[in-house]
C-alpha cells in the first residue's frame, strides 16, 4: 500500500485504506506498506505490463516511492521515467500485448 501522491488522501487512518487492507488480508495476499514518510507512489503513475513496471516520476510519485515498488517486486524490471506535469505513463504508453508497448494516441 503506497504513500499516496495526493496529500488529501494520505491520512493513514483513512477508512478506504483500512477497508482495502482488510479485503487484501481476507484474500490472504501479501501486503507491503510504504512506511517512509517521504515516499510517494500514486497508482496512476504506474503501468504494469505483466513483465515489468513503468513508473512515472511526477508531482504525485517520487524516486523513493518508485524504489520501494521495485524492491517489493524484485522479480520484475522497474523502469523510471520523468513525466512532465501531471502526465502519467498510461497517458503516454499503451500495453498492446505480449512484448508490445507503443505510444498512446492521447
Amino acid at each position: 500500500m503506497s504513500g499516496l501522491g495526493n496529500y488529501s488522501r494520505r491520512n493513514p487512518k483513512n477508512r478506504t485504506t483500512e477497508a482495502m487492507k482488510g479485503a487484501l488480508k481476507d484474500l490472504n495476499l501479501n501486503i507491503v506498506e510504504m512506511t517512509d514518510e517521504n515516499a510517494t507512489l500514486d497508482g496512476g503513475d504506474v503501468l504494469f505490463t505483466g513483465r515489468e513496471f513503468f513508473v512515472g516520476l511526477s508531482k504525485r510519485t517520487n524516486q523513493r516511492g518508485a524504489e520501494i515498488l521495485a524492491d517489493a517486486f524484485k522479480d520484475y524490471a522497474c523502469v523510471y521515467c520523468a513525466c512532465a506535469g501531471r502526465v502519467a505513463p498510461e497517458k503516454l504508453l499503451q500495453h498492446g500485448g505480449t512484448r508490445l508497448i507503443g505510444p498512446s494516441a492521447q
